[in-house]
């Protein structure tokens, strides 16, 4: 990294402040729920509407941003990705109107799925082999410090009683990463044309991930598929039958074209990623219902733990990074995604003590979590080298689109599959019983943990690097 130019520094930058913005965003919003619901006099299910509108559009374009950074000039897509979270925050911060701020959220997501891509791909064409994995593993602890830090500055805010600085929070953070990017960032060059072929792809297959992402965060752990989520899912596979058609018949291009990549440790980065990512999202909630319902954890004690987890991801992030210059990419995302596993077994037998041995379970947690996050941080960042490292230059955008939009699916499917899960587990009974929470709350650190290990299998066909 000391080799670096200045100018490349400032270029690594903006694409960091841009992708920490996108990890903060992700989840800010849900603990302003009930800020939003008393100010705004919402429901329970309009307020998560405006969360879900963000990911459902971040999903959504991550195909088109990729395909259209391969195509036009990364540069530009990634400077008009910038320019919509910043005008998306803004309409939030100053409209004070529900719809207006469903509007805002959907546009800082378009804007967050043009620029994950760029972000990626920029990456790995600014920096040399042997600097490259430190570059992703602290671009990996910019994405744990970015989603860390949301909850946190969200209970920040409510202390205000000021939503609004959720959204303005962002701009400061946007507008520096913009003038960096136009200083910093090299301008790439292609004669490339948006046809139908080419563009037709990542639009339906966008749309379809949109309309089942949609689909399945509407879905009620209690109550089943409602009449909202089957028309959505119908749809999602109606788009999907189309795209495959389409691509039989040779109308359309190949969603990435694997004869430019290596196919198998390609494909093994990509699923391996998709189930840390689900295994991350499905991870929460067993968590979050041991530290409330199980130990009974007080707010500023949670609040700490997980600015703590933060604090240690991060470290591991960036240590990740130079780790595997010395011991290789493959070896630290096998070890990282069996410790993370470890970890969610050890939370499930820890499931079941209850909230008398508080300073046991405290202490418990804090080691736990410094194994968790040790997982984590040396999987996320050396995933996505790998990813990159098993790919040519000309499809380098729409291939790490690819990885991140698969991610961001398994991401929703997660979520949901483990609320059945520990819902199912729960029997109906209510959250004050602490020993059927506990049990729920096993059951899901157990799926987690399994899942994970099914990942660790599958990253042994990773590229190391």
């Amino acid at each position: 990294m000391n080799s670096l130019s200045q100018r490349r520094r400032l270029g690594f930058l903006s694409l960091c402040l841009a992708f920490f913005i996108i990890m903060l965003d992700t989840t800010l919003i849900p603990f302003l729920y009930p800020l939003l619901i008393s100010d705004l006099e919402l429901g329970v299910s309009e307020v998560a509407a405006v969360n879900n509108l963000y990911l459902i559009a971040y999903a959504g374009t991550l195909l088109l941003g990729g395909r259209l950074g391969d195509i036009k000039d990364r540069k530009k897509i990634f400077s008009v990705g910038l320019l919509m979270v910043g005008a998306g925050s803004l309409l939030g911060a100053l409209s004070g109107n529900y719809h207006l701020i469903l509007i805002a959220r959907f546009v800082m997501g378009v804007g967050a799925g043009l620029i994950t891509p760029q972000s990626m791909a920029f990456i790995s064409n600014m920096f040399e082999p042997d600097d490259r994995g430190l570059a992703f593993g602290i671009w990996g602890a910019v994405a744990s410090i970015g989603t860390g830090l949301g909850p946190v500055l969200a209970k920040s805010v409510a202390a205000f009683g000021y939503w609004e600085i959720a959204f303005w929070v962002n701009i400061p953070v946007i507008l520096l990463s913009l003038i960096l990017s136009v200083v910093a960032l090299e301008t790439t060059y292609s004669d490339g044309l948006l046809t139908f072929r080419q563009m037709s792809f990542p639009i339906i297959a966008g749309l379809a991930l949109m309309a089942f992402v949609y689909g399945i965060q509407v879905l009620s752990p209690g109550n089943g598929f409602t009449g909202l989520s089957v028309i959505m899912i119908v749809i999602a596979f109606i788009l999907g039958a189309m795209v495959i058609k389409l691509r039989r018949s040779g109308l359309i291009a190949p969603i990435v074209d694997f004869s430019k990549t290596d196919q198998y440790p390609y494909k093994a980065a990509v699923f391996a990623s998709a189930l840390l990512g689900g295994s991350l999202t499905a991870y929460y909630l067993p968590l979050s219902l041991s530290f409330s319902y199980v130990w009974r954890f007080d707010e500023i004690t949670i609040i700490c733990l997980m600015v703590f987890a933060s604090v240690v991801n991060a470290i591991f992030g960036v240590l990740a990074g130079v780790w595997s210059n010395k011991w290789g990419t493959r070896l630290l995302i096998i070890s990282g995604l069996i410790i993370f596993s470890i970890s969610c077994f050890l939370f499930g037998g820890l499931s079941f003590i209850g909230a008398d041995e508080k300073a046991f379970l405290i202490i418990a947690s804090i080691i736990i979590l410094v194994l968790a996050e040790l997982g984590t941080g040396i999987a996320f960042g050396p995933l996505a080298n790998s990813s990159m490292l098993a790919v040519g230059d000309e499809i380098i955008s729409e291939a790490a689109a690819f990885y991140n939009w698969v991610r961001q699916a398994f991401s929703a499917i997660g979520g949901v599959t483990v609320a059945f899960i520990v819902s199912s587990a729960l029997g109906g009974r209510e959250s004050s019983d602490a020993q059927s929470v506990g049990f729920a709350s096993f059951v899901g650190f157990t799926f987690v943990g399994i899942a994970l290990l099914i990942a660790a299998y599958i990253s042994r066909g990773v590229k190391n690097g």
